[in-house]
């Protein structure tokens, strides 16, 4: 019943694919045209088809861009790889609702500092980033790799283990700040780097306030 309201709500898109079958056949009564019977349901049935897409295709862009209100997105992230198969850490959005400012915390380490880039947009889909590591007195980047990082001399825990907090933050489309927080254990025995998700530290929902030159701050 829905898809037949939608598809009544293009009631000019139907009375346009209607005219176009009545001209077909005005044509071949008046004018002496020999049209096929077959060309003529062929004509009827795209003039369907399109608008069937028609209608699906602004339901999608209604849902894209005007979410539900109690929606929210879920960015997580995956990194789980060794030094023999080095493989970049990605963002995954696993709701149908956008994420925006996708934003990694800087990484510390014992010889520099991982930077990654801001993903502007995320919706349904997988995302890879490539940290700059910036180290020494200059504070230029040094070319190396996130594994390359991980590996540098630091301390472990009780458990032969490095820990890197990793901290994941995004907005939604009404302005909500939401960040979850993350720990990379590297093990230096298999040389391994698996991110893991700490459940407890999840926030979602605070409303960012627009601050000085436009830009939000969070508000609790």
């Amino acid at each position: 019943m829905g898809f037949v309201k939608a598809l009544w709500a293009q009631k000019g898109l139907l009375l346009g694919s209607g005219a176009v079958v009545a001209l077909a056949l005005a044509a071949e009564k008046f004018v002496g045209v020999s049209i096929p019977e077959e060309f003529l349901w062929f004509l009827l049935v795209l003039c369907l088809v399109l608008l069937a897409y028609r209608v699906w295709n602004l339901e999608h862009l209604r849902r894209v861009e005007k979410p539900d209100a109690s929606a929210a997105p879920q960015v997580l992230v995956h990194f789980d790889c060794d030094s023999g198969h080095p493989k970049p850490l990605a963002l995954i959005n696993t709701s149908e609702v956008p994420a925006f400012n996708v934003r990694i915390e800087d990484l510390r380490g014992a010889n520099g500092v991982a930077r990654f880039d801001v993903v502007p947009r995320l919706l349904r889909e997988w995302v890879t980033v490539s940290p700059r590591i910036e180290g020494g007195p200059d504070g230029k980047t040094t070319g190396q790799t996130l594994m390359t990082f991980l590996a540098a001399p630091a301390p472990v825990d009780d458990s032969g283990l490095k820990l890197f907090p990793l901290r994941v933050s995004y907005d939604d489309f009404k302005g909500r700040d939401f960040h979850t927080q993350y720990v990379i254990h590297y093990d230096e025995q298999s040389q391994r780097a698996v991110a893991r998700l700490i459940p407890e530290t999840a926030v979602a929902g605070r409303r960012r306030a627009k601050g000085p030159k436009g830009r939000f701050s969070a508000t609790a």
